[in-house]
């Protein structure tokens, strides 16, 4: 099992919600355990072309089985929020293949504190 090196954004230093949203978007990407704290029970992710995946325990398992190990690298370019809202702007490397992506979450509440929708896009 390897580590995925991971290139954090500048954009969290004086805001904890967009540090919370770069850490969801690290965890979903990597399958890290951070991710378990980060969900609310009735989580919901949506991905085109996919059926929804519905509570905190089956996003965790989707995240680990499709993306744990997966990437050499992953460059989190901006994480940002506002209000319930929060999205992160990414590239995953692994040998000489690039992919961007981006997520982008609802939070449960105002206090950003656990996350209630997950869209994830170029996954």
């Amino acid at each position: 099992m390897t580590m995925t090196r991971i290139t954090r954004s500048g954009d969290c230093r004086n805001s904890p919600k967009n540090a919370f949203m770069q850490e969801v978007a690290i965890g979903l990407l990597t399958g890290a355990e951070t991710l378990e704290a980060s969900l609310a029970e009735t989580v919901v992710l949506r991905r085109n072309g996919h059926a929804d995946v519905t509570g905190a325990e089956a996003v965790r398992t989707l995240a680990a089985d499709m993306f744990r190990d997966h990437h050499d690298v992953l460059i989190v370019h901006h994480a940002i929020s506002h209000g319930k809202v929060g999205a992160a702007n990414c590239v995953a490397v692994k040998g000489d293949a690039r992919t961007a992506f981006a997520v982008v979450v609802e939070f449960a509440t105002a206090k950003a504190d656990r996350v209630a929708v997950i869209d994830l896009y170029g996954v």
